[in-house]
């Protein structure tokens, strides 16, 4: 098994720090629940989570593990990858054709 180690001030190509990830990913799920008409206290049942907890997730004053992603993403009816950011390169090649 090998461990990789993601340093939280080191820059990556999409994203200035992994902070930005986390408003980012916040952003998300704060649009997709009032879309759908939900409040935090639904979605954070659903997921399994307390409600202030789902508010911090959103402000994205808490990080995002891979087991919150998917619960998170199941009670919102997107999974995982439905809370995740479009890659920059995915929105220039859409743009293009």
């Amino acid at each position: 098994i090998r461990t990789v180690h993601v340093d939280a001030h080191v820059p990556n190509r999409y994203f200035s720090n992994m902070s930005d990830i986390d408003d980012t990913i916040g952003a998300k799920v704060l649009q997709l629940r009032k879309s759908a008409g939900l409040k935090q206290e639904d979605v954070a049942r659903a997921a399994g989570i307390s409600r202030p907890f789902l508010s911090l997730l959103e402000r994205g004053e808490r990080g995002w593990s891979a087991d919150l992603l998917v619960t998170v993403g199941t009670a919102l009816g997107v999974g995982a990858a439905g809370l995740l950011p479009d890659p920059p390169q995915a929105n220039e090649d859409r743009a293009a054709g």
